[in-house]
């Protein structure tokens, strides 16, 4: 029960709405019976005062001049033309001397309601004039009690000894006035609490218009948006300026934008889809290529095979020459040793030829002064 309330928004409202009007209604109902109750109460002790003043003048005349028989006369005419009131005149003791209940009389008022507290001890009451509303037997009683003074004008029958001469208690059954007012108390907290009812129903329609459907299709529609289902081309319609009618309007917002956003990923996943094809294409040519590629490829491993087994005949015919070249070293080292002694020869040579060289010069110097002497010789001849 609790989880569901917390699920649903609208009882929760309908609860708040429903705590708030009892409580205020309530209130409102209890001080508003509480006031009728001490109005219609009010106006019952006006009437009843108003009746109580009739008695007392009706009895006080006779009772003045001391006419005994006048006295019982007007409480037996009270006694008819009244009903539901019983009407006792006792003296200061509180012994019953006039009555509109006839069995009653030379009896004590205190005896007659020894259980009941208040009007046991009212005879020694000396307020002057009491009034209060009891309980006696089942039965509303409202009581007026006045206290009869001793006045000159009762001293030749009573004397002057006493204050008081009596009480003039007015016993008034209003059980059915009580019933009344609950009647009508009854009826006015039935009428209120319908009002309060079609109250609480008014305000939860009015919140349910105006809030909860509002709420309910912004929070449908964006379960149908994040069930991928949404209808991203309808739109809330606004009908306040107020905090719903805003989220609507921002809701139309996100909506909006949310399907520009849409358009564009559609848009770019076209441009995308033809990138995909022409990479797909060039991705084909690229595989014919890499194929083309490959079988050249082998024939390059193929190539490269013969290569290396013309590369190792090299590497042996290298080997070969490298030992060729070490002999030749060797031969050099001792060509170079040859050349170096040739070298000498050749610088002793040298010296020897130099002096040859000089001696052919020196030979030739002679031969050519020889020569010189010839032709002079010759010329003189």
């Amino acid at each position: 029960m609790v989880k569901f309330i917390n699920n649903h928004l609208n009882i929760k409202l309908l609860f708040l709405i429903s705590a708030v009007s009892i409580l205020i209604f309530g209130i409102l109902i209890a001080f508003i019976i509480s006031k009728e109750k001490k109005s219609i109460l009010r106006q019952i002790h006006s009437s009843l005062l108003q009746q109580s003043e009739l008695i007392k003048i009706a009895i006080e005349k006779p009772m003045i001049i001391g006419d005994d028989e006048g006295t019982k006369d007007a409480f037996k005419n009270l006694a008819k033309r009244i009903n539901n009131t019983v009407i006792y005149l006792t003296d200061f003791r509180g012994n019953i001397t006039y009555s509109t209940d006839f069995k009653v009389i030379r009896k004590y008022f205190q005896h007659l309601y020894s259980q009941h507290k208040n009007l046991h001890n009212l005879i020694s009451n000396s307020k002057y004039v009491t009034n209060f509303v009891t309980e006696i037997n089942g039965k509303h009683i409202f009581l007026n009690h006045r206290i009869i003074k001793n006045r000159p004008s009762c001293y030749h029958c009573h004397g002057s000894s006493h204050n008081i001469l009596g009480h003039l208690i007015i016993m008034k059954d209003i059980t059915n006035n009580i019933s009344n007012i609950r009647e009508q108390l009854y009826n006015t907290a039935i009428i209120s609490i319908i009002g309060v009812i079609l109250l609480i129903s008014i305000c939860y329609q009015t919140i349910k218009r105006t809030i909860i459907l509002p709420i309910k299709k912004i929070s449908k529609a964006l379960k149908e948006i994040a069930q991928g289902e949404g209808d991203l081309t309808a739109r809330i319609k606004v009908y306040t300026n107020d905090e719903i009618g805003n989220l609507a309007k921002y809701f139309n917002e996100f909506v909006d934008n949310l399907q520009n956003i849409i358009k564009n990923v559609v848009s770019k996943s076209q441009d995308v889809n033809s990138a995909s094809k022409e990479l797909s294409k060039f991705s084909n040519q690229i595989y014919v290529e890499t194929k083309e590629m490959s079988n050249k490829f082998n024939k390059v491993s193929h190539v490269s095979s013969e290569v290396s087994e013309n590369m190792n005949s090299i590497a042996a015919s290298m080997e070969q020459a490298s030992t060729n070249i070490s002999l030749i070293a060797t031969a050099s080292q001792q060509m170079s040793k040859s050349i170096n002694q040739i070298v000498d020869k050749t610088g002793k040579s040298k010296k020897i030829t130099s002096k040859a060289v000089l001696q052919v010069d020196n030979a030739s110097e002679e031969i050519k002064k020889l020569g010189n002497s010839a032709q002079e010789i010759t010329t003189y001849n």
